[in-house]
């Protein structure tokens, strides 16, 4: 028997679902995360469409510029069919009839989950090629929590010719879906809770997501210093870059220690007269801790 709540299907093989899906009511939701493609953010703003922003009124309003936007899209739009073509990494499509400000709502409630260290971190759900692994990662209960007021979910994968994962709502299954698309109301952020089970498909990228997630934290934590620091080295993430870069050669190589430098360091080098760090540095590898502390001491010398 055919597990139809986790399946691969093409393109060719989406589309009648789709339809059938706009046919029972349903809204065909798109979440693009395509702050990085100049082409496509082009495309998507050329004429007029339907779409919330992501971090809109939000505590992530700082990241404005790289939001993700819901766009609530027709199957025949031209750009539709592009994504559709479109290599993994430009975000997923879902189908559900539950109202526009709750699906958003419930989106913006796992901007923030638990890790499995019970620390507060970001999930980049949003992306493409996270979903993709997470999502197969996931239990059937918990797959159905993930999706919360939609039906069904698509999340292109790679593959040598176009292919997407397809995800569905238990409540789909079981013919209850309008019941619960009407009853919907999402949780509290932060309710999520990460396991290891599901990061274990991500050890291969951790570093990217954890730099993204830096780059995020510093951001939503120290908008001012974040927004100076963009214009100053052009870009925000080139700066955490470089400074992980840096923080592991002075010995730093737990990632709360990495987090903790870059922090620091952002404000020394916005500082008009930075401090010579060698000194407070010089004993990093053997005691990091007592390093970090003279490094964030100076650090907060320098803040307003």
């Amino acid at each position: 028997m055919t597990d139809v709540s986790h399946s691969m299907l093409s393109p060719g093989e989406i589309y009648p679902l789709l339809e059938q899906a706009v046919a029972g009511g349903r809204r065909i939701d798109v979440m693009l995360d395509i702050s990085g493609d100049r082409a496509l953010i082009e495309s998507f703003f050329h004429v007029p469409r339907e779409y919330g922003v992501l971090f809109a009124n939000d505590r992530y309003e700082s990241l404005m510029s790289l939001t993700p936007y819901l766009w609530q899209a027709d199957l025949h739009d031209e750009l539709f069919a592009r994504l559709m073509r479109t290599p993994p990494g430009w975000g997923w499509i879902a189908t559900g009839s539950a109202p526009p400000p709750v699906c958003m709502e419930h989106w913006r409630s796992l901007l923030e989950v638990h890790s499995p260290k019970e620390k507060r971190v970001f999930f980049r759900y949003c992306d493409g090629t996270v979903m993709g692994r997470f999502l197969p990662a996931c239990a059937r209960q918990e797959q159905g929590e993930l999706l919360g007021p939609y039906a069904e979910l698509y999340v292109a994968v790679p593959a040598r010719e176009p292919a997407f994962l397809r995800v569905t709502h238990p409540a789909l299954e079981q013919g209850r879906y309008g019941e619960h698309a009407e009853t919907f109301a999402p949780r509290k952020s932060p309710w999520w809770r990460m396991t290891e089970a599901h990061l274990a498909p991500f050890a291969d990228t951790m570093a990217p997501i954890f730099r993204k997630n830096i780059v995020l934290w510093l951001a939503e934590k120290h908008p001012d210093a974040a927004g100076a620091m963009h214009e100053k080295s052009g870009g925000l993430e080139t700066f955490v870059e470089e400074r992980l870069r840096q923080a592991e050669e002075w010995g730093f190589t737990v990632p709360d220690h990495q987090s903790r430098y870059v922090a620091a360091i952002l404000y020394l080098e916005l500082a008009k007269e930075p401090p010579d760090l060698r000194l407070m540095l010089a004993n990093a590898r053997k005691d990091p801790e007592h390093a970090l502390r003279l490094l964030e001491a100076a650090a907060q010398r320098t803040r307003p």
